[in-house]
């Protein structure tokens, strides 16, 4: 019974979604979950104030990937760009 109550152990998953796209989950505790998406929202927002065109959403998977990878721009990879 007290395993079926325990937290599950922190994780990160990837899975395929259509169009050549992956769809990515974390389990974290609530508070840093929540302040990554905090973290994300705060400067898509401030992206857009400034003028980026993206909507939220997009703003906020270039970010996410952006962090997680490093990269710098992640609107730019060759792939979405090709499909543009």
């Amino acid at each position: 019974m007290a395993a079926a109550l325990a937290s599950p152990a922190p994780a990160v998953w990837t899975r395929p979604a259509p169009d050549t796209m992956a769809i990515m989950s974390g389990c974290v505790p609530v508070e840093q979950g929540v302040a990554a998406y905090a973290a994300l929202d705060r400067t898509a927002r401030a992206l857009r104030t400034a003028g980026d065109e993206r909507s939220l959403v997009q703003i906020r998977a270039d970010l996410f990937i952006e962090r997680l990878t490093g990269q710098i721009n992640a609107d730019r990879s060759p792939s979405r760009s090709a499909s543009r």
